[in-house]
């Protein structure tokens, strides 16, 4: 029996959600724009919102289902904007990030941080 407590589909199901269903004053939607290669748009979304989760686009052995669901961040729009070129939305919940103690380089650190290292992403655009 495997470790993990959830498969990788399981993970990538749980992380779209309608905007309609978050409490605006919870979350914090960061808007990414970019060219996307040969690569599926949904596939991408959903990395960029891994990375921006619990930090780390691997499973994690013994992570319960219930921590990413709830301080994972969610994809709540993916919008082609032109050819190759996509508006993708998440959803990030706000209160993985305390003021007192670095908040807002941590959120800095996340919305960026390896996003713009995904190989899913061109730099060039």
């Amino acid at each position: 029996m495997s470790a993990f407590k959830f498969s990788e589909e399981q993970l990538r199901n749980m992380l779209w959600k309608d905007i309609s269903a978050f409490d605006p004053d919870k979350y914090i939607i960061a808007t990414y724009l970019g060219a996307i290669g040969p690569y599926p748009p949904k596939r991408v979304a959903e990395e960029i919102a891994i990375e921006n989760s619990t930090g780390t686009w691997t499973l994690v052995r013994y992570e319960a289902p219930e921590v990413r669901d709830k301080y994972g961040a969610k994809i709540v729009g993916l919008i082609n904007a032109k050819e190759n070129i996509y508006i993708i939305q998440l959803g990030i919940n706000g209160g993985n990030y305390d003021p007192e103690t670095g908040g807002l380089a941590n959120l800095l650190s996340d919305i960026a941080g390896n996003a713009y290292d995904l190989i899913y992403v061109n730099k060039q655009a």
